[in-house]
């Protein structure tokens, strides 16, 4: 979870235990991002907004060639010493760099997937479409855009309700700021509202806590946007 902002690394600090507070909470999570995206040896995938880079560490290990972007050099500090986790088999397939994710250095068409897990709701609306607008701009024509962030659930099971409230006071927790966006993104729907904003097409969606987090790959094409 980062946020776009240049002049404070809001995560230098939460980045000390960035990996074990959530990892265990997230890890069904990446693994069905892991497998929806079906990354392999024949892409190269760029995972935005990267945090400590445990999702861009899957990528990897499916042998596809990832770059991680992050705006937090504290959280990229933590990602950095990740590749050594992956073995001879998979050495540099694994990268990581310092960026703006609504202004990314890369070029048009440069990635077969690009993904974003968990960071949008925090970010400003006009940041959210920057980033989206970004996504789309260095992904390949037909290629896949992967977006895991929360969603209003269909059913309200009482396990369904507490996920919600845990994830409201986590949220609340993170400061005014972070809940005030927080607020507004599932105020307009979450994220499945936010990709029809930006004119793209869910092709396979999962969810997980249950209901709570929506996994949403979406397939784009250029000629019809």
């Amino acid at each position: 979870m980062k946020k776009q902002d240049t002049n404070k690394d809001r995560y230098r600090t939460i980045a000390q235990f960035y990996d074990a507070l959530l990892n265990p909470f997230l890890a069904d999570t990446r693994n069905k991002v892991t497998m929806l995206s079906k990354a392999d040896q024949t892409k190269i995938v760029l995972e935005v907004a990267c945090g400590t880079g445990e999702q861009a560490l899957l990528y990897a290990r499916e042998g596809a060639e990832v770059i991680g972007l992050d705006i937090s050099r504290g959280m990229l500090t933590k990602a950095k010493k990740k590749p050594k986790n992956l073995g001879s088999r998979y050495a540099g397939k694994l990268t990581f760099m310092h960026g703006d994710a609504t202004r990314m250095p890369f070029s048009d068409e440069e990635f077969d997937i690009s993904s974003i897990a968990l960071a949008l709701h925090e970010m400003k609306p006009s940041i959210r479409g920057r980033v989206l607008e970004e996504m789309k701009r260095v992904t390949k024509d037909k290629g896949t855009v992967i977006i895991v962030d929360y969603a209003k659930p269909d059913k309200q099971a009482l396990l369904t309700r507490i996920y919600t409230y845990v994830i409201r006071a986590v949220e609340f927790i993170a400061g005014a700021e972070h809940y005030k966006n927080y607020k507004d993104f599932m105020n307009s729907g979450g994220i499945p509202s936010l990709v029809y904003q930006q004119g793209l097409k869910i092709c396979d969606e999962k969810r997980t806590y249950h209901g709570n987090i929506a996994i949403l790959k979406l397939a784009l094409f250029k000629d019809i946007l």
